[in-house]
């Protein structure tokens, strides 16, 4: 991941507790003061795609196999 150029001087970590009405100003600042954060919903790789249609498949088969009632035989 390429440097975003800020010196180690603009960061900051701050400790004390921030009471705000709104907006989250309860949290702490830990970024630089011109930084612009995003909010990216995650999206599942191929693999987690693959293995979660695995496992339902597996389910759907376990619940749609047809149990097969026991044979009784009686001892003479």
């Amino acid at each position: 991941m390429p440097s975003t150029g800020y010196a180690p001087e603009n960061y900051g970590f701050n400790l004390w507790p921030r009471i705000g009405t709104g907006n989250n100003n309860q949290i702490t600042d830990f970024s630089p003061e011109n930084a612009t954060l995003a909010v990216i919903t995650p999206v599942p790789e191929p693999a987690t795609w693959s293995l979660m249609i695995l496992g339902f498949g597996a389910v759907g088969g376990v619940m749609r196999h047809r149990r097969r009632s026991p044979r009784v035989r009686f001892a003479y």
